[in-house]
């Protein structure tokens, strides 16, 4: 059973939808986790598109825990005063075509501390591909009092990009295109 605290957070993740333009970075990314905290120099990082045939909103650069973001949503994020968030300057090389400069990359420097290991139960699931099974802890768990009470943050050790109610529901509200959401109790962990 979720507590009252955790019970009000999500994880923001990609859809991945079949049609959804996909990214990979051509300039090198050493560091993504710099990226991800703010932390970046004022230089663009370059991406190619590799798949996908319509842009959205929120787009996936193959990093997992990296995400462009469209001018709609910088937009959207600025006018709502969401807290907790910045951007970095992205150009989308199109194939045989003109740059696209008007997505931005997503970072958080909101923060949490450390997710810890006492929430969740730890249960075998089936694999999805071949047999056997593997261990998964279901459930995130950081101490309150290491929230700064960003809309959007990030728990120290770790890339999952993680908001409150209200960054949710503004995203579903205004159809932000490639977002879903997942309850923090509802994230499934390797152990």
């Amino acid at each position: 059973m979720p507590d009252k605290f955790s019970s009000r957070f999500y994880s923001l993740y990609c859809t991945r939808i079949p049609a959804a333009i996909e990214v990979r970075n051509v300039t090198p990314i050493d560091d993504p986790y710099r990226l991800l905290s703010g932390n970046a120099d004022d230089h663009p990082r370059v991406f190619s598109v590799e798949g996908g045939r319509t842009f959205q909103d929120l787009i996936d650069t193959g990093w997992g825990f990296l995400f462009l973001i469209s001018t709609r949503l910088v937009r959207l994020l600025t006018q709502e005063k969401v807290t907790g968030w910045s951007a970095w300057n992205a150009v989308i090389r199109m194939p045989g075509g003109p740059e696209r400069l008007d997505y931005k990359g997503l970072s958080v420097r909101g923060r949490a501390g450390s997710v810890g290991e006492r929430a969740g139960q730890v249960n075998l699931k089936p694999r999805r591909y071949g047999s056997g099974a593997v261990a998964v802890r279901t459930g995130l768990h950081f101490e309150d009092s290491t929230w700064d009470g960003s809309d959007m943050f990030v728990p120290a050790g770790t890339g999952f990009v993680l908001c409150v109610e209200r960054v949710r529901d503004l995203f579903r509200d205004h159809n932000v295109t490639n977002a879903s959401f997942k309850a923090i109790e509802k994230i499934e962990q390797l152990v």
